[in-house]
């Protein structure tokens, strides 16, 4: 049987020490995360197991990466709470090496003291965020996706939605994402076409783009300043984001990635305190 956090703070010299903590997503306040619930999250983690250096156990999952707090060795596992899909279940194995876990000790940065044993908590909780940050906005990202490059999901979009997508994917100027692709010569070409004396008026070209299969689905959104317009080449498996002054000039010109850029997958090194 386990002891409880208390109850270990306690009993000083216990050469191993198995605790477990509640994590309610909410408490975490981040955007992402609230839009699913434990079961999406745990599923979602459970088929990145191997990129994240998880290790599936059941409907768990074990963390590789270790935690080392002044001299102390953690493991974490996370696991569903079976009662609320709003919380999980975080559950610590800590091999103390000698070490009485009751003692205090300064967090970098900090004149407040506390004990190593919450230490370990509040690292094995920050360790947990990081994944569960990764796997909601990956998940939101997927979701954002099907909803605007699939036919048949024809519901009203938000142009709040497309700058999420933007930030959720690699989102380059077609200049930059073309200009390695291209022969000689043929970036100029491309550099007069999307310039700003290019004299093609975008306003009509958007709508005769509209029309054509290979340029769908799309969506338009009309601003103040500035009017969007999104398609989807299913070809190229991405997105072309125009935005048009009110003259029908051209504004912005993007191409829209499903990739992860690899800076995003994380630093997995042990974490030490």
């Amino acid at each position: 049987d386990r002891y409880s956090l208390q109850q270990q703070k306690r009993i000083p010299m216990l050469n191993f020490r198995v605790f477990e903590a509640n994590l309610v997503l909410k408490s975490y306040r981040n955007k992402m995360i609230d839009k699913f619930d434990s079961v999406a999250l745990l599923e979602g983690l459970q088929q990145t197991a191997e990129e994240r250096d998880l290790i599936r156990c059941g409907t768990g999952l074990c963390f590789q990466r270790g935690i080392s707090v002044k001299g102390s060795h953690s493991i974490c596992f996370l696991a569903p709470d079976p009662m609320d899909t709003g919380n999980m279940k975080l559950i610590v194995l800590c091999r103390t090496q000698g070490r009485n876990l009751s003692d205090y000790m300064f967090r970098e940065g900090s004149n407040v003291a506390i004990h190593i044993i919450d230490n370990i908590v509040y690292e094995a909780a920050g360790l947990v965020y990081e994944e569960l940050r990764f796997i909601s906005e990956k998940l939101h990202k997927e979701g954002l996706w099907k909803s605007f490059s699939t036919r048949s999901i024809r519901s009203r979009k938000k142009l709040e939605l497309v700058y999420e997508l933007m930030e959720l994917c690699p989102t380059r100027p077609i200049l930059n994402a073309l200009g390695g692709n291209l022969r000689e010569g043929a970036s100029e070409v491309i550099a007069r076409l999307f310039g700003p004396v290019s004299g093609i008026d975008w306003k009509a070209c958007c709508l005769c783009m509209k029309k054509e299969r290979a340029f769908g689905p799309s969506w338009s959104f009309s601003g103040d300043a500035f009017d969007t317009h999104l398609f989807y080449v299913e070809s190229c498996c991405t997105f072309l984001l125009l935005e048009l002054n009110g003259d029908g000039t051209l504004r912005r010109a993007d191409i829209i990635e499903r990739d992860e850029s690899p800076s995003s997958m994380g630093n997995h090194r042990q974490r030490s305190v």
